[in-house]
């Protein structure tokens, strides 16, 4: 979606779907950086739909910036990422958005885009817009309106002037702690004034100010189903006790929340069971630990695999591919031993899941943070 500000005046520009643009090409849209396509693949740059891969949102947007810029010609000032747990908690703040029905053209035939009367509020919108759309409405073009207009309607509801401006301050500042808020400007002094804040979307580069390890999630079961899965972190680290050889221990779990029967009833387009058994939950998994720290061991499940460490971001990143079936769970994790130098605060980052991440740090004697 296209955001127009003129003199004050907010309005949205073209909307766009994956479909609009030249996804599958044989080449990236745009040059990729040689670290990132030697991890994630250069389709990265070759699906829209995978240009989020790494955790670093300058990347992202660059990707992002080639894309719309091939499909539509128009000059991009900055990219926004806002994901729809965020969008939830604006609407705290400017209270509920009705969504207007239109009628739409779907499969030669003109139809109402909304099959009941649609509310949007802090309760209800994540669920709607992350599952409950896909229960309701099947035919993908229609889902594609349902969103459009859904889009509008909170748009609509932030720029009233309704909102209370202190709790959508809270709102947006807890949509940017949680990586939910991301900002990446073309103009160079601006990018300059967010620098590594959260913001930006980057990764520290240092570990002076704060020595992050993080933990992030890309799904590859080609469906709608990380709404159903669970991320727990627990993270431990000897910066402070043992400064002269750090050790550092980041371990993840991610767990499928589906039951067999929630998994036989998923919509096709939720579960599309392609590549694999309805409801199974196909994962690739990446820690990365400090800047400069080495691998010294990987697990899953409290086994030691191999698995080969990739340089990225000035930090060793480690991917392994999980599978979690209804009910299932699986840990990696991943121990790293860093040099002797200048440690900040301990922190942990992840993607920003739909369900609240429980981290737990064990620093003996650090600040932390999560």
């Amino acid at each position: 979606m296209r955001i127009d500000v003129d003199k004050g005046k907010i309005e949205i520009g073209e909307q766009a779907s994956s479909a609009d643009f030249k996804n599958g090409r044989t080449k990236p849209v745009t040059t990729l950086e040689p670290e990132t396509a030697a991890l994630y693949g250069d389709k990265i740059g070759r699906y829209i739909q995978d240009s989020t891969l790494t955790p670093d949102f300058p990347e992202t947007a660059g990707i992002v910036r080639a894309w719309w810029a091939e499909a539509f010609a128009t000059p991009i000032d900055g990219v926004v990422s806002f994901d729809p747990v965020a969008l939830g908690y604006l609407l705290k703040a400017t209270g509920p958005a009705e969504v207007p029905d239109e009628t739409v053209e779907v499969l030669g035939r003109t139809i109402h885009v909304l099959k009941q009367p649609l509310t949007l509020t802090a309760d209800n919108a994540v669920a709607f817009l992350l599952k409950d759309v896909y229960d309701q409405y099947t035919i993908p073009a229609q889902q594609d309106a349902v969103f459009a207009l859904s889009t509008h309607a909170i748009f609509d509801a932030l720029t009233s002037g309704k909102a209370e401006p202190k709790a959508l301050l809270e709102s947006l500042t807890r949509a940017v702690d949680e990586g939910r808020l991301m900002y990446q400007p073309s103009d160079d002094e601006q990018a300059k004034l967010i620098g590594e804040s959260r913001l930006s979307g980057r990764m520290p580069t240092s570990n002076a100010d704060t020595t992050m390890v993080g933990a992030y999630v890309n799904d590859f079961t080609e469906g709608k189903l990380d709404y159903y899965l669970q991320l727990d972190m627990a993270a431990t680290s000897t910066q402070c006790s043992a400064p002269e050889k750090p050790t550092f221990e980041v371990s993840a779990t991610i767990t499928n929340t589906l039951d067999d029967q929630q998994a036989a009833d998923l919509p096709r387009y939720v579960a599309p069971a392609r590549y694999f058994k309805k409801g199974v939950i196909a994962t690739n998994l990446v820690v990365y630990g400090p800047v400069g720290a080495t691998v010294t061991k990987v697990l899953v499940d409290g086994k030691e695999v191999k698995a080969t460490a990739k340089p990225h971001l000035g930090r060793n990143a480690v991917m392994v591919p999980l599978q979690n079936k209804p009910g299932q769970k699986h840990a990696l994790t991943v121990q790293y031993e860093g040099a002797a130098g200048e440690y900040g605060p301990f922190e942990v980052r992840h993607t920003p899941m739909v369900r609240q991440t429980p981290v737990s740090i064990d620093a003996p004697g650090c600040m932390t943070t999560d």
